[in-house]
Order: structure tokens, then C-alpha cells, then sequence
């Protein structure tokens, strides 16, 4: 998920430039900033360490690398990018008082980035829900495979880019009254904006689950009727169908938070736009979209069993390397030990503890390794 914060200077204070919006912002109090700052360090760290452990497991095993599987790494890709891309420039400039220090080439292409990322999510999603509805409703017709899997990302990153590219070319570098930089939008019009910005919220958030609770409704009802007839069929029918449910709760989860922490973001910005903002339900929906990122990860350990395989094989590793490291330093220590005794004593330790201690040392390192 991406984020925007648009024109942080009112009219008054910028000067050479018509700005035509007036959206002041309030200074925030120590407790919100703190709190804020607390809820972003942990959506980072969730975020990140989860999303490259989803996107490392699909990568190294060649049974996860399915369709819904790829699709899921794209969404992982662009929740990364929100991550370590808009998250630090948006504190950043949040912190800096609003003050834009890195140039016109950052400014177009930061809070560009934001609704690339976001656009792209949401089509994720759309693809994902079509390809299960295919699964699942239509098996007999043609299902994306590997490779046109990866032509529809390729189009869904091409699109993204064109949809944001209004909005690039109204960002721009403008100066307060205090010769201060900040990063605002400039549009033609009030009308123009407003056109732009609501449909961008119809492309972003209406069509796609418009598209997402259509297929879900069919193919409900498709298992539904299936379920009836399972109790007739052969045993392999029905954990095939079991798991196709199972597939379907995660991604109806999935939608679901997708469709709950984003529609107040873009309430909330569509007021802003129309005219009636609010500086502090604005940086609490920008929270919960960013939230977003770091709720998927989750929701994949949770209701997705190869990757909740993953997810606890990762962490096992985690203290099989910690154990083996303290296994290591405890003999290398004994060594220098030994190593303060004569020089016979020691050639006739290294005799005969040295195969036994190259194969333990091996060891440790191989599992070091898989750890990284």
C-alpha cells in the first residue's frame, strides 16, 4: 500500500505560485508523534522482515512458485517499496516541519511512486481474485499460466505508471513565505483536481472490489452446491475442494483489510480535496494503508499452511544459528586455551580433535548460511 500527503503550505504562505487549495496542517502533539512514530517503527519491521521472507520462500522453492503464489510475490514487492521508499521520505518530511530539502527530481517522483504502488496492489488483488474464480468456476477454460502471469504484472506496473502520471506532472518544488522548499500539487483547476482524484478512487478502490466481491460471490456459491455433492464423490474431489476454500478465505482476508484500511484513506482525501480537510484523520487513514503492508505477511503465516511451514522454519533457524554461533565462540575460546599450554600438548590435541572439530565447524557453517 502507498501513501500521499498532499500540499502541506496554505495559499497565504507560498508566494509566486498559485496554489488554489487551502489545506493547512496542525502541529502535532508530543503524545500523537510519539504514538505515530511507535506504530510506524513496528509496520516497518513487520513489514519488511515479512514481506522478504514471503518473497525468499516463492524465490528458493520451486513448489510454491504457482500463479497465486507469484501474484502474492508482486503484492509483496510493492508493499517492500512502500516500505523503504515513501515510509522514510514521508517522516522525513513530516519531522523536517515540511520542509522538502531533496530537490524537484525527488519530489515529482516520491509521492509519484505512492500511487504506482498503490494502483498496482489493487490489481493484484483483482487478478488474483479472477485467476481463482477461473480455478475454481471455470476449470475447464484458460487459466493463467507462468509466463502471461508475468505479462499481466508487467501490465499492471505499466499501468500504474500512466494512472499516476497526472499527478507527476503537477508535483512540484514552491517556496513559503519563509523562503522554506516544500513539495505541493499544482493543478490547472479545482475541477481538474477533483476529476482527477475521484477517479482515481474509482480506479484504485471501486472497480477492483467491485470486480473482487462479484467473484467471490460466484464462486461461493459454486462451492456451496459443490458441497453437497462432495459427500458423493471420491475423497481426492473433496480435499480438492477443501483446499480450494481454504485458498479462498486467505484471499477473501486479504480483500477484506485491503477494502477496511483503505476506504477511509480515500474519504478522507476525497474531503481534503472537495474542500474539507482534516490533518489528523488524514494521518491516521495514511497509518492504516500503510498497516496494510505489514498485515499481509501475517495473514499469509496464518491461513496459508506452505507458508506458515515457512514462516516457523525460518524462526527455528533463527535460534539454531544463535545456539550454533555461541557453539562456535565457546570453541574457539577453548582453543586459544589449549593454545596457552606446551606446544606438545597442544600438536596432540590438534591431533586428535582436529577431523572431529573440522566436521562440527562445517556444520555450523552450513546452517549459518541457510540462515542468511
Amino acid at each position: 500500500m502507498a501513501f500521499q500527503e498532499h500540499a502541506i503550505a496554505n495559499e497565504s504562505a507560498v508566494v509566486s505560485f498559485n496554489v488554489t487549495k487551502s489545506r493547512s496542517f496542525s502541529t502535532e502533539s508530543f503524545s500523537f508523534k510519539v504514538f505515530k512514530l511507535f506504530c510506524y517503527s513496528i509496520v516497518f519491521v513487520l513489514g519488511v522482515l515479512g514481506n522478504v521472507l514471503v518473497f525468499r520462500m516463492v524465490m528458493k522453492r520451486r513448489k510454491l512458485r504457482t500463479v497465486s503464489n507469484i501474484f502474492i510475490c508482486n503484492l509483496a514487492a510493492a508493499d517492500i517499496a512502500v516500505l523503504t521508499v515513501n515510509l522514510p521520505f514521508r517522516l522525513a518530511y513530516q519531522e523536517n516541519s515540511y520542509i522538502w530539502p531533496f530537490g524537484a527530481v525527488l519530489c515529482k517522483t516520491i509521492p509519484t511512486l505512492a500511487y504506482v504502488f498503490i494502483t498496482a496492489s489493487s490489481m493484484t488483488l483483482v487478478l488474483m481474485t479472477i485467476d481463482q474464480y477461473r480455478a475454481i468456476v471455470k476449470p475447464l477454460g484458460r487459466r493463467f499460466n507462468v509466463k502471461t502471469t508475468k505479462f499481466a504484472i508487467m501490465l499492471i506496473w505499466t499501468f500504474s505508471v500512466l494512472i499516476a502520471l497526472p499527478f507527476n506532472f503537477a508535483l512540484r518544488v514552491v517556496k513559503r513565505r519563509d523562503s522554506q522548499p516544500v513539495c505541493t500539487d499544482a493543478w490547472p483547476s479545482d475541477k481538474f483536481e477533483q476529476f482527477y482524484f475521484l477517479s482515481l478512487f474509482v480506479v484504485q478502490f471501486v472497480i477492483p472490489m467491485t470486480i473482487i466481491v462479484c467473484c467471490y460471490t460466484l464462486i461461493c456459491g459454486h462451492l456451496n452446491s459443490k458441497t453437497r455433492l462432495d459427500h458423493l464423490t471420491c475423497t481426492s474431489t473433496r480435499q480438492r475442494s477443501d483446499r480450494n476454500k481454504k485458498v479462498i478465505k486467505m484471499l477473501v482476508v486479504i480483500a477484506a483489510v485491503y477494502a477496511l484500511f483503505t476506504l477511509p484513506y480515500h474519504v478522507t482525501w476525497l474531503l481534503s480535496v472537495f474542500g474539507y480537510p482534516n490533518s489528523v484523520a488524514k494521518k491516521l487513514c495514511v497509518l492504516l494503508v500503510i498497516a496494510t503492508s505489514a498485515a499481509h505477511p501475517i495473514i499469509y503465516g496464518t491461513l496459508n499452511q506452505e507458508f506458515n511451514k515457512g514462516f516457523k522454519a525460518f524462526f527455528r533457524c533463527l535460534r539454531q544459528k544463535e545456539n550454533d554461533e555461541y557453539r562456535l565462540d565457546s570453541t574457539i575460546g577453548t582453543r586459544r586455551l589449549i593454545g596457552t599450554t606446551t606446544r606438545t600438548d597442544h600438536v596432540k590435541w590438534r591431533d586428535i580433535h582436529k577431523r572431529k572439530q573440522t566436521e562440527e565447524d562445517e556444520e555450523v557453517e552450513k546452517q549459518l548460511v541457510t540462515c542468511v
